[in-house]
């Protein structure tokens, strides 16, 4: 997967490709400082599905992600950072520094809960106000069909986290 990761090299990398990776530069850093390469690997493999559904991604992107992938996939990392162009080892070069600009998400997918069950998702931006996640969440079709004829008796709405739409 990451010789197939590594023929996308092109001029540009999605956008989606640049939060991920930096997203994965920052849980990997963290994990392997807590020795949890167990889900470092795991953010690891989100990243390259990341890339495999990106049209292309830029030579330096992908020696980012080489570097990450270095410490658990030794030989291949050190073989596709030679083909780069690098004449130094990668296990000798300055491990990558996440962006911190680019770990904030914009939006955020909630669930919309009806009487305490999960009934809908919500994808909003992350600086929507209580009232306009509650207008949003109500004008969702499985939330209409839901509380159709019934009185909505309370909402409880946690920004970024879930709503609950409590009905007689």
């Amino acid at each position: 997967r990451v010789y197939r990761a590594y023929g996308k090299i092109g001029d540009t990398t999605d956008a989606a490709v640049v939060k991920v990776l930096h997203k994965t530069i920052k849980k990997v850093t963290d994990d392997i400082a807590e020795f949890k390469f167990n889900t470092a690997v795991s953010a690891l493999m989100i990243c390259v599905n990341e890339i495999e559904k990106a049209s292309a991604i830029t030579q330096k992107d992908f020696k980012l992600f080489l570097q990450l992938l270095a410490p658990f996939a030794p030989h291949i990392t050190e073989e596709l950072w030679y083909e780069l162009g690098e004449t130094s080892s990668i296990h000798l070069a300055q491990w990558p520094v996440a962006d911190e600009a680019l770990l904030v998400d914009d939006e955020v997918t909630i669930g919309v809960q009806i009487n305490g069950k999960v009934r809908a998702e919500l994808t909003i931006a992350t600086s929507a106000s209580k009232e306009d996640i509650e207008s949003a969440a109500r004008a969702l079709p499985r939330v209409i069909e839901y509380t159709e004829g019934k009185t909505i008796r309370n909402v409880i709405v946690v920004p970024g986290r879930i709503i609950n739409i409590i009905t007689d």
